[in-house]
């Protein structure tokens, strides 16, 4: 079922509801009124019937008829099809029998008996009595009629409210269908406006309006997510195009290097010298393909490897010593003097391989741009949170580039000259993340750079989404 319909299936269903309520009171209170008016006319003709006999004298003739004119039956009648009967009671068992002739119960004797006068209504008649006292003695006026007129007035009635509340439906149907679609409408327009957005137009934008209302909130939304959107497509362009240059680079090379073992005849050690030279390229090339596929694992939201708890200051010191063994580790300085007590407090769970490989690149970045100088890499807890510090006094990174150094291939401009390829720091940062972490970097040229990781032990984590 369209939202539209829902809308208007739920307005005029409650609407209806509420219709039915009201006409239902309006009928019920009615036919209530109706009733107590009719009831107040009938009190009141007895009341002037039971003067006149009060003040006629000989009134009855034959017991139970009337005969003088202001009580004759055949006169027309003050209340619709009356009839009044005068009865002489000379006995209470005798006003019984009356009573009990005239179809009524034995509750109307007693009220008879009880306050003189008692009232009863059945079948759709009404029925009055009194106890008079009169010459001839004690005598029993009893009134009788049909609310002829009320009836008809509440038959009228009714009908008046089914055709009135057939008539609400109608127009009911046709007000829910169209405030839901006027209600809807900003919402077809939303609509209409997302599915014209194509990779191609990623910057357009749904307009928001003046309005605080959820409409304005849900455009808002929209537009958020669309700047994420034209974001990650800049990014995957951009990253596209950095990798086609950098693949196309030792590519390049190692056709050039073949076209040229293949022009004239070499001797041995030329073509061995040449040999090295492809299997240099060769050998980046690989690095930058395997670099890539890392890259793209580490965008995976952590999907594909065990998470296990693991220490991170062994993590620490096998990154030292591997670089001890490769090269530029001799320039690392580690301070573990401040590990807490409890093991769990610098214990991480995740991957340890894939932290590995992001504390590495970060030390080994350090290291790589620091010169001559020592790199510090320091590890210590800090209540639920584990914190390392990577610092170095190398050649720093321009202020203005901070922003960009987490990007692919992105690299700093006072570095080109170096050899690298702008994988490092992007796929530390996404390792980081992975493990729920933060990565910061503060950084002033010439001076050195601080990088700050923080990321939550077995104390404060709750393990990886």
């Amino acid at each position: 079922m369209r939202l539209r319909t829902r809308i208007t299936a739920i307005f005029v269903l409650l609407t209806a509801l509420l219709l039915l309520g009201v006409f239902t009171f309006i009928f019920l209170f009615s036919g209530f009124y109706t009733q107590r008016e009719f009831q107040v006319r009938m009190e009141g003709r007895l009341f002037q019937l039971a003067t006149e006999l009060e003040t006629t004298p000989g009134v009855l003739t034959i017991p139970g008829r009337v005969s003088t004119p202001g009580l004759t039956p055949n006169q027309q009648p003050a209340l619709p099809e009356e009839a009044v009967g005068v009865y002489p009671v000379p006995s209470r068992p005798d006003m019984v029998r009356i009573v009990t002739n005239q179809g009524l119960p034995d509750a109307f004797t007693r009220d008879l008996l009880a306050g003189g006068t008692a009232a009863w209504e059945q079948g759709g008649r009404y029925y009055r009595g009194t106890l008079l006292d009169l010459s001839q003695g004690e005598t029993l006026l009893l009134l009788s009629a049909r609310d002829t007129y009320g009836l008809n007035k509440q038959r009228n009635l009714l009908n008046l409210l089914i055709l009135a509340y057939a008539l609400s439906l109608a127009c009911l149907l046709l007000l829910g269908e169209y405030f839901a679609t006027q209600a809807l409408s900003p919402i077809n327009r939303i609509i209409r406006k997302v599915q014209s957005i194509r990779a191609g137009n990623l910057d357009d934008r749904l307009e928001v309006g003046r309005g605080k209302d959820e409409l304005a909130e849900l455009a808002g939304t929209f537009n958020n997510m669309l700047d994420r959107l034209e974001i990650a497509f800049d990014q995957q362009s951009r990253f596209i195009n950095n990798a086609s240059h950098e693949l196309r680079n030792p590519l390049t090379a190692i056709l050039g290097l073949t076209e040229v073992g293949q022009a004239r005849q070499r001797d041995a050690a030329s073509y061995k010298e040449l040999l090295r030279d492809i299997e240099r390229e060769a050998q980046r090339l690989d690095h930058l393909v395997d670099g890539l596929l890392q890259l793209a694992q580490t965008g995976e939201s952590g999907k594909g490897f065990t998470a296990v708890p693991f220490r991170v200051d062994e993590i620490a010191m096998e990154i030292k010593e591997a670089m001890t063994v490769s090269g530029p580790g001799g320039r690392i300085r580690l301070d573990l003097e401040e590990l807490p007590e409890d093991a769990r407090g610098i214990t991480l769970t995740g991957s340890p391989t894939l932290f590995k490989v992001a504390l590495g690149n970060i030390v080994e970045n350090a290291c790589k741009y620091s010169g001559n100088e020592p790199v510090q890499l320091r590890v210590l807890n800090d209540g639920n949170d584990i914190l390392i510090l990577v610092a170095d006094k190398g050649i720093g990174i321009p202020s203005g580039e901070l922003t960009n150094i987490f990007e692919p291939f992105y690299r700093g401009s006072n570095v080109r000259s170096s050899r690298g390829y702008g994988f490092g720091l992007p796929m530390a940062y996404r390792i980081i993340r992975l493990h729920h972490g933060d990565i910061r970097i503060s950084s002033q040229p010439g001076k050195g750079t601080l990088v700050t990781i923080r990321v939550p032990n077995l104390q404060g984590q709750r393990g990886l989404a």
